[in-house]
């Protein structure tokens, strides 16, 4: 339940083209509708944007139906509001520069009282980026860290879907309202978190995502975090910015080097280059945390009751990925009943194919 003066700010936030900046400055110098309002008999000149409308409504306490119409709607939309001034809100936010008076989320607040880890990346991701996502995600995840993105496409939609997939804890962290989803194409994982993890920013309802917004929302994905991990970042790329941020904050930023051929780990590279830690496996991160594991290899089961041809495949790629022609080259068959037999194999989930039709084993 926000208390009066929640409500009365809660209304201040949402007046339109305030924004995000102007109301944290407004927020902290005034703290309360008391003394608002004498700025405002004051003529005080951060207050000067107001329209006259917007005056009357405050003054004549009439703000308080605008009000009413917007809990109604966060009631209806299962959204709630911390301010800075609850002890609720997250004591980690409150170090960071320019902490966000107000955050709205969606799910469980719990969230941000777990151990968390940023993982952040290109949102075009190659497929080694995809896995590599999935991978540290998801041992993270199923080890009690709780994995905190944007939700964006690439590798911020695969951390938040792998951390989701093994039952951990995700948060996604939003450049515009809670109650707008972007991109659209992850309209389906932004549900999935809803319901099982936690969204939340500082932008007020129904905010359009604007491009400046995104580094500011970084800043509390970082902010949030114990430490920062890149999985694939071209350059220059967005991801600098907030690898910039774990730096101001003192966080260990931790990379996954990639192919020196390919543009898509020039970023992560470069930062191994320059000092930043070397991510071979989850167990690398887990440490950071105090949680100690020797890595096993798993070894790959081979399922019963398989034909010849689709043991043969599975031997192979056991091994290594390999693109169908090798497949093809490899095995002393008819080549449709090789296309058989890895189409079958890719109905019962055993393997899956990626461009260029280059199968993988699924362990």
């Amino acid at each position: 339940m926000l208390s009066p003066q929640e409500l009365f700010w809660l209304y201040l936030n949402n007046i339109k083209n305030i924004g995000a900046r102007r109301f944290a400055k407004l927020y902290f110098k005034y703290r309360t509708k008391e003394a608002f309002l004498e700025g405002i008999e004051r003529g005080d000149q951060e207050l000067i944007f107001l329209s006259a409308e917007i005056l009357t409504e405050i003054k004549n306490g009439a703000w308080k139906t605008p009000c009413d119409r917007m809990i109604n709607y966060m009631v209806e939309h299962a959204i709630n509001a911390v301010f800075y001034s609850s002890p609720e809100y997250p004591p980690q936010l409150r170090e960071i520069d320019a902490p966000p008076p107000i955050l709205y989320y969606i799910g469980d607040f719990s969230f941000v009282q777990e151990p968390c880890i940023a993982i952040i990346g290109s949102r075009r991701a190659t497929r080694y980026g995809r896995e590599c996502a999935e991978k540290f995600s998801g041992t993270l995840a199923e080890n009690g860290i709780c994995v905190v993105s944007g939700m964006a496409d690439g590798v911020d939609g695969y951390s938040h879907e792998a951390a989701l997939a093994c039952g951990g804890k995700t948060i996604a962290i939003l450049g515009g309202g809670v109650d707008f989803i972007y991109p659209a194409s992850n309209a389906a994982l932004y549900r999935k978190i809803a319901e099982n993890g936690l969204i939340l920013s500082e932008y007020p309802l129904a905010t359009r995502p604007q491009k400046e917004n995104f580094p500011q929302r970084n800043r509390l994905i970082i902010g949030l975090s114990r430490c920062l991990l890149v999985v694939e970042a071209g350059m220059p790329s967005g991801t600098m910015i907030t690898v910039d941020f774990a730096v101001e904050q003192n966080k260990s930023v931790f990379a996954v080097p990639g192919n020196i051929t390919s543009p898509s780990s020039e970023g992560t590279n470069y930062l191994i280059k320059n000092g930043c830690l070397c991510a071979l496996s989850p167990e690398d991160i887990l440490m950071e945390f105090g949680i100690y594991k020797t890595e096993e290899k798993k070894k790959f089961k081979l399922p019963e009751n398989l034909e010849p041809l689709q043991k043969q495949i599975l031997e192979m790629l056991e091994i290594e990925d390999l693109p169908a022609e090798k497949i093809e080259n490899s095995l002393q068959a008819d080549i449709n009943e090789i296309n058989t037999a890895l189409m079958m194999l890719e109905i019962a989930g055993y393997i899956k194919q990626f461009p260029g039709r280059e199968y993988s084993l699924c362990r």
